[in-house]
């Protein structure tokens, strides 16, 4: 399996942990990550279609930081509010 396939694998499974939340919506991958081409640091955007909006508690943004690139400070300030995922 390709990172791309485990990446895309890890948020069909976050995903379903809402699917209470998203009845009658309908999740899509776009952009370059589903119509090419991608670039390793492309971006996964992720849509949810439906005739009505959800509510703002079921929307969220998540970002993934190279801590290895970070500044000291932004590092320490990362560190001491951490928790382990993995």
């Amino acid at each position: 399996m390709t990172r791309e396939e485990e990446i895309k694998a890890m948020t069909k499974q976050a995903l379903a942990r809402f699917s209470g939340s998203l009845q009658d919506h309908q999740v899509i991958l776009f952009g370059s990550r589903a119509g090419g081409p991608a670039r390793p640091a492309s971006d996964f955007d992720i849509g949810i279609k439906g005739e009505k909006p959800l509510a703002a508690k079921t929307l969220y943004k998540i970002e993934l930081v190279d801590l290895s690139r970070v500044s000291p400070s932004f590092l320490e300030t990362a560190n001491s509010k951490a928790e382990v995922l993995l």
